[in-house]
């Protein structure tokens, strides 16, 4: 284990190029990407810098604190509003300089496919502030793009940061809010790990979203948006996808919001899920109470194995 943590390299996520600090060797036993990203045949493994510019701030510094604990963080209420911080920078700069990209996730090549991208890296505590201490807008003034206005991307920044001085005590919808923000966090999580090859946090995100659900987590698939991103994302053999068609198979009722405003091939899953389940006389139950590891991608028997018994342990 000591040769992953001998020696540190950088990486800078997103357009505000928040710094973060990792161990180069922990980094690349755990993500696919990295451990390309940083080869010794690229800049970047020379540099020990990697830039993640499509990526977020909020995905990475989950990501971080799962490398180091191995365990998926669910975020508190103060902390969805630091990231919101950083979410209102990324949107309005990749609006400027981009075409919309929907989930706020973009599809990124190999590093070799990349060469006109500068990749770097970032920091291993998951602080959402940067190491000279500035704050949003002071970090992103620094680094904003020649035909972005800092000043309206500082005042979005400001504006957040308002909101944010109110108490939550008094308002009794922000328990629930605060479940459908982590619920997006867990999607948007694993688009992330499924984008830089992370196996481990594709798997460890997906126990936590069934945990969730059967302890009455309210249903993913309520929202439209959420399912839609998934499926822009994501392949619709995913784990997070067929998570989804199960859910709505399971418990959707009578009392849907429109159906037009879902994906029609996450539609067309649902009923085909359904009509399966007739067909075959059984009726529609939880896809992982039987068996989780359905929805995990093991590397092979032995590691799906360990799974399941550590399942049995818990």
């Amino acid at each position: 284990m000591h040769e992953c943590l001998d020696t540190t390299a950088t990486v800078l996520v997103g357009f505000e190029r928040v710094p973060f600090i990792v161990h180069k060797g922990l980094i690349c036993r755990y993500g696919d990407f990295f451990r390309g990203a940083f080869d010794g045949r690229f800049k970047e493994g020379k540099d020990m810098e990697v830039e993640l510019k499509l990526d977020s701030v909020k995905d990475f510094a989950l990501f971080l604190h799962w490398l180091y604990a191995q365990s998926v963080h669910v975020p508190t209420t103060s902390e969805h509003k630091k990231y919101a911080v950083y979410e209102d920078v990324r949107k309005a700069t990749t609006k400027s300089k981009l075409a919309p990209i929907g989930s706020g996730h973009a599809e990124v090549d190999s590093p070799l496919a990349r060469e006109g991208i500068e990749e770097r890296s970032v920091s291993a505590d998951g602080d959402l502030e940067n190491s000279k201490n500035t704050t949003a807008a002071e970090e992103f003034a620094s680094a904003a793009p020649e035909d972005t206005t800092t000043k309206e991307i500082s005042s979005t920044v400001q504006d957040r940061e308002a909101e944010g001085q109110g108490t939550d005590d008094e308002d009794p919808g922000v328990d629930q809010k605060e479940d459908e923000q982590t619920q997006d966090c867990l999607v948007d999580l694993f688009v992330f790990a499924d984008c830089r090859g992370v196996s481990g946090l594709r798997n460890n995100t997906m126990s936590l979203l069934t945990s969730q659900r059967d302890s009455d987590w309210s249903l993913l698939t309520e929202d439209s948006e959420r399912v839609g991103r998934a499926y822009s994302s994501l392949s619709q053999g995913s784990a997070p996808c067929r998570y989804l068609v199960n859910e709505a198979a399971c418990w959707w009722g009578a009392d849907l919001a429109d159906l037009g405003d879902y994906p029609t091939d996450f539609i067309a899953d649902v009923l085909r899920a359904v009509l399966v389940a007739r067909s075959e006389g059984k009726g529609l139950e939880p896809m992982w109470h039987d068996n989780m590891c359905i929805l995990h991608d093991h590397v092979d028997t032995a590691e799906e194995t360990a799974c399941k018994a550590a399942k049995k342990g818990d």
